[in-house]
């Protein structure tokens, strides 16, 4: 199958380092329609052969929820400021670094604010190879408030002469252009996709990286190399491959690519990239993985009764018998309005209950054992989604030392739930048991 766009050039020369150990390089922004999928602050990073030897360049990105953000009379209009707070430190050196980035958005009417798309920041450095631990605060400037996210990442090390794949950067666009502003690299206009999500709007995959040590030859009849695009289902299954051979313009190049994945149904999944150079007989591998989320309409009948499961956390029996009973064509119409009547806050962009429902059952499905069941299913689950974190969690073993018990405690609800794993596998069973008040989701 043809690719989309696909490009492939030899990289111009990187812009000169400063000899200190971490260089800050001018900073690019750019407004964005967010998805639904996206996080409030969004935060991700990629990593690529730097200028310097001994250097890599992280290219560090920030998708600011501009519209949340208070606004201020100014001399014009309105403005509301922020900063980002960044600290990392090497796992290995201890050695810690600081920067803090400021920026503002003016609007000239508060009716703009809605309209406001994410603001994407990427802030490129250049470290040297390791593990990193990195502590992001943002702060709105003119309220206090406070968001810290944490991470660890490694950057990677493009040193030696083996053939090497940078990170696999996915995109919602990548156009070429000569212009320099926003976020333009190599001669390529490349919006990221923090979320890395493939919704109902958007089918295609758009893949960016770059290849290092390639071997030029100069005989005829070579001097080729093979890229190989693989999607697998989480299970391993493999869903669609794309295979080409390029001439080598050099010995590093720019490869991108987009992947049309229409077929693809909500699920995980992984992207494999695989390079090898012909003349050389090496090979080099990356991986990554992205998510899929289509609408209700996509969904096959198991599926969609799958959802409307999840929904009695919040629905009426009432609206999930009518739910179970609607035309395949009619569920996200009807799963749009059946969320616009718990918007909490319409007049902002996000749906602020929904969000929350969702990213409960998200942690639960990664955080709790259930050996029938996803998370969200399992004892422990269905009380973290109706409620969230508890207040306090207190842990101890039974008299035996044999059996293990926790005490979830929710000082807004005077309540305790009690769960004991039984048999030691990390599953917990609610011993005491749910009053009416047990049934309704709390925000």
């Amino acid at each position: 199958m043809k690719a989309v766009g696909l490009l492939s050039r030899e990289l111009p020369g990187r812009a000169r380092l400063s000899i200190l150990t971490i260089v800050l390089l001018i900073p690019c922004t750019l407004f964005c329609r967010t998805s639904e999928t996206d996080r409030a602050l969004g935060f991700d990073y990629l990593t690529f052969k730097g200028e310097k030897t001994g250097r890599t360049l992280v290219e560090m990105y920030f998708q600011v929820p501009v519209y949340d953000l208070q606004f201020v009379k100014d001399e014009v209009g309105f403005v509301a400021r922020y900063k980002i707070d960044l600290h990392f430190e090497n796992a290995d050196s201890k050695e810690a670094h600081s920067l803090t980035y400021r920026d503002e958005v003016k609007i000239q009417t508060l009716g703009e604010k809605n309209d406001l798309g994410a603001h994407l920041i990427r802030i490129p450095l250049a470290l040297p190879p390791g593990l990193y631990h990195a502590v992001v605060k943002f702060v709105d400037l003119e309220t206090d408030r406070e968001t810290t996210l944490e991470e660890t990442f490694v950057a990677s090390d493009y040193g030696g002469s083996e053939l090497k794949i940078s990170d696999l950067e996915l995109a919602a666009s990548i156009v070429p252009t000569n212009d320099r502003s926003g976020m333009v690299k190599r001669h390529l206009r490349i919006v990221p996709d923090l979320a890395k999500t493939l919704t109902s709007s958007r089918d295609t995959l758009y893949i960016y990286c770059e290849l290092y040590n390639l071997e030029p030859t100069h005989a005829a009849e070579a001097n080729l190399f093979h890229a190989r695009f693989t999607v697998y289902s989480r299970s391993g299954q493999e869903m669609k491959t794309l295979e080409f051979d390029y001439d080598k313009p050099g010995d590093t190049c720019t490869l991108t690519v987009g992947i049309p994945l229409a077929e693809l149904r909500s699920g995980e999944y992984i992207l494999e990239c695989e390079v090898k150079d012909l003349d050389a007989d090496r090979t080099s591998l990356r991986r990554t993985s992205f998510r899929v989320r289509r609408n209700a309409n996509w969904l096959t009948d198991v599926e969609f009764s799958k959802l409307i499961k999840k929904l009695s956390f919040v629905a009426t029996p009432k609206e999930l018998q009518k739910l179970r009973s609607l035309p395949v064509g009619n569920r996200a119409q009807a799963l749009t309005e059946f969320w616009a009547k718990r918007d909490p806050f319409p007049d902002t962009r996000q749906n602020e209950l929904r969000n929350t429902f969702l990213s409960r059952i998200d942690y639960a499905n990664h955080k709790f054992v259930n050996s029938h069941g996803e998370g969200w299913e399992s004892d422990q689950g269905q009380i973290y989604v109706r409620y969230g974190e508890p207040t306090y969690i207190d842990r101890y073993k039974t008299d035996l030392g044999l059996k293990t018990v926790e005490v979830w405690e929710y000082d807004k609800l005077d309540r305790k739930f009690y769960f004991l794993d039984e048999h030691g596998f990390g599953e917990f069973r609610l011993l005491n048991p749910m009053d009416s008040q047990d049934f309704k989701f709390s925000f």
